[in-house]
C-alpha cells in the first residue's frame, strides 16, 4: 500500500507591466478541505526598469598616421537605479575591411566577463572583429546610474576612412539599447615628394654622370609610413646608355635599361627619405 506523504502543485502565470518601478506580490488566504485555515506565501518582488542600456564608442587617437594603432573604446551606460546584467552575447563589433586588432594585443575591461573575437574565439592580434560575453570568467554588468568601458588596440593596412557600427547592446533586465555604437577612424597616408638631380654637371662627352632620385617622406604631424612596394617609372633620355643602378638601401630594384621601372620594397617612415642612383 502506498501512502500519500506529501503533495505540492505550481502554478504560474506571465506578466506585464505598463509603468516602470517595484512590485509586491503575494498569494493569500490559500484553503483546502484539509487544512481550513487560511495560507500565504512569501511575498515575491519584481523590479521593472524604466531606461533601456546604451553603448558608445570612439577612437583614440583619430585621426592617426598609417602604420600606427588606434583604441577602440566601448562604453556601456546605465541610467537605471540597479546594475543591469549582461548576458553571454552582450554585443558584437565586426570591424570594416582593412581594420585588424593591433599586435601586441592590448585590451582593457571594467564591465566583466570576457572579450572574444567576432567568432566567439579567444581574442587575439590580427582578428577582424570582437564581442563581449557577458556571463565567462565573471559576470558582466553596469553599475546602477553609471558606466563601465571596454577597449582594444586597432591598426589598418591602409589610409582612409573607417566606419564601424556594432550590434545593439543586449542585457538580461534591462532590455535591448535602442541604437547601436558608431564612429569613424581616419587614417593619414605618408606624403611622398620625389626629386631628381644629375652630377656632375656638364659633364665631358663619353664621361660618366649620375642621376640621383630622392623619394623622401613628410615629418609633418600626422603622416603616415609609407609601407613597402613604392614604384617609380623613369625613361632616360636617348643616347644616354645606363652602366650600373645602386639604391641608399636594400629596399630598391629595377627592370630595364632605358625605360627602367624601379620598386622599393622596404617602408619609408615618416621624415625619412632613400635615394636611387643611376650612373
Amino acid at each position: 500500500d502506498l501512502t500519500l506523504v506529501s503533495f505540492s502543485s505550481r502554478s504560474s502565470v506571465i506578466v506585464t507591466t505598463s509603468s516602470a518601478g517595484s512590485f509586491n506580490n503575494q498569494a493569500t488566504n490559500f484553503v483546502s478541505t484539509e487544512t481550513p485555515a487560511p495560507v500565504s506565501s512569501n511575498t515575491a518582488t519584481l523590479t521593472v526598469l524604466a531606461d533601456r542600456p546604451a553603448i558608445s564608442k570612439s577612437f583614440s587617437p583619430d585621426p592617426i598616421p598609417l602604420g600606427s594603432s588606434s583604441t577602440l573604446t566601448f562604453t556601456l551606460s546605465n541610467p537605471n537605479a540597479v546594475a543591469v546584467t549582461l548576458p553571454n552575447d552582450a554585443f558584437e563589433d565586426v570591424f570594416p575591411a582593412g581594420m585588424t586588432v593591433a599586435s601586441p594585443l592590448a585590451t582593457s575591461n571594467t564591465c566583466g566577463g570576457t572579450l572574444r573575437d567576432n567568432s566567439n574565439g579567444t581574442l587575439a592580434a590580427g582578428d577582424v572583429g570582437i564581442e563581449l560575453d557577458g556571463q565567462t570568467g565573471g559576470s558582466a554588468t553596469i553599475p546602477a546610474g553609471g558606466t563601465c568601458t571596454l577597449s582594444v588596440g586597432v591598426t589598418t593596412v591602409a589610409a582612409g576612412l573607417y566606419s564601424n557600427t556594432s550590434t545593439l547592446l543586449s542585457s538580461v533586465n534591462a532590455g535591448t539599447s535602442l541604437l547601436p555604437a558608431s564612429d569613424t577612424l581616419t587614417v593619414n597616408p605618408p606624403v611622398l615628394t620625389t626629386t631628381k638631380s644629375v652630377t656632375p654637371d656638364p659633364v665631358v662627352l663619353g664621361g660618366t654622370a649620375t642621376y640621383t632620385i630622392t623619394v623622401s617622406n613628410s615629418n609633418a604631424p600626422g603622416t603616415g609610413r609609407a609601407t613597402a612596394g613604392m614604384v617609380i617609372s623613369d625613361a632616360l633620355p636617348f643616347d644616354i646608355s645606363l652602366v650600373d643602378i645602386t639604391g641608399s638601401d636594400a629596399g630598391w630594384s629595377c627592370a630595364g635599361t632605358s625605360n627602367l621601372v624601379c620598386t622599393y620594397a622596404s617602408t619609408l617612415n615618416p621624415g625619412s627619405s632613400t635615394n636611387l642612383l643611376l650612373n
